[in-house]
């Protein structure tokens, strides 16, 4: 026979629905174990999670965010095409010995 707990007030439910919280445990699991009927469970969790200061009966949690950092542009590009039809695409970081030494090879 299911509700031998008394599972009336938040004396006595929040306990349990705290205790439900820490074990990882689905509703319905929890409720067999400790003989509670899961409608019943299911009132005072709904109560429970609306009196959350976090919460304030809002479904959405807020978040923060660091600092983003500045957008760069990405850097230009160095093309370097062949007879053969090979290009060669650097960055303009690139040092101009490597760029000079590619370029002679054309």
């Amino acid at each position: 026979m299911k509700n031998n707990i008394p599972f009336r007030g938040k004396g006595n439910t929040y306990p349990l629905i705290m205790e439900y919280l820490k074990s990882g445990m689905f509703q319905l699991d929890f409720c067999e174990l400790h003989n509670i009927k899961l409608t019943r469970f299911q009132y005072w969790f709904k109560k429970y999670k609306k009196e959350l200061p976090s919460n304030n009966g809002n479904s959405f949690v807020p978040l923060k965010f660091a600092d983003a950092p500045v957008e760069t542009k990405p850097p230009d590009e160095i093309k370097i095409c062949y007879p053969n039809g090979v290009v060669i695409k650097l960055l303009d970081t690139t040092p101009d010995n490597i760029v000079k030494t590619l370029v002679s090879l054309i």
